[in-house]
C-alpha cells in the first residue's frame, strides 16, 4: 500500500512540475523581422561581432562564428520582443538578404 501511494505521489509531483514549465515556455513573447544593414564589425572577441543599424537608426549586434557577413550586407533579423522597451528585445536568427554599395542607408 505505501509503495502504490509514493508512487502516485510521484507521479502527482512529477505532472504538476511538468505544467508548470509548460506554462512558463508558453510565454515567449512576440517575434518580428527587422531589415537591417552592416555597417561594421568587431573582431576583438574569439569570434567576430557584426554590428547593424536598423532604418531607425537603432544598433543591433551578433556573433558570426563563421566569418561571413561583410560591411554593406542586409541582415534580415528575426528579433524577439521581451517587452515594452526595444533595447530589451533579443536577435534570435539571422538571414542575409542581399548586399548594396554606393547606398545611402538613411
Amino acid at each position: 500500500m505505501k509503495k502504490i501511494i509514493a508512487i502516485t505521489l510521484s507521479l502527482t509531483l512529477a505532472l504538476t512540475l511538468s505544467l508548470a514549465y509548460t506554462e512558463d515556455m508558453t510565454d515567449r513573447g512576440e517575434f518580428y523581422p527587422l531589415l537591417t544593414i552592416v555597417i561594421d564589425k568587431d573582431y576583438s572577441e574569439q569570434w567576430p561581432i557584426v554590428i547593424c543599424e536598423d532604418k531607425q537608426g537603432n544598433i543591433w549586434t551578433f556573433y558570426d562564428d563563421i566569418d561571413i557577413w561583410q560591411i554593406g550586407d542586409i541582415a534580415n533579423i528575426l528579433m524577439w520582443n521581451m517587452g515594452g522597451n526595444i533595447e530589451d528585445d533579443e536577435v534570435v536568427e539571422v538571414y542575409y538578404e542581399g548586399h548594396i554599395e554606393n547606398m545611402e542607408w538613411r
